[in-house]
């Protein structure tokens, strides 16, 4: 996967234009997917946290924090920096 991260240009260059189109489409959708993930599962959390609220209301200010955590997770997803490297 590096090794065709950093050559990705060359092969690149072999591609016709209707490979080119394809790859551009599907990385379209792959960006869709990304936005449609991330908000459902940002949406899931503050569902959870309201669920739960009445047993624990500290939970009730972070609940904010937690669903946008989750297009954090898509925008280290569109960089493709594993976080856990770093952890």
């Amino acid at each position: 996967m590096i090794s065709f991260g950093l050559n990705s240009l060359k092969v690149i260059q072999c591609w016709d234009e209707a490979a080119k189109l394809r790859a551009a489409f599907i990385m379209g959708l792959d960006f869709l997917y990304l936005i449609v993930y991330s908000t459902t599962l940002s949406l899931a959390c503050i569902g959870a946290i309201q669920a739960f609220e009445i047993l624990q209301s500290s939970w009730r200010y972070t609940r904010v924090y937690i669903a946008l955590s989750q297009y954090l997770a898509g925008l280290f997803d569109i960089l493709k920096i594993p976080i856990v490297y770093y952890l």
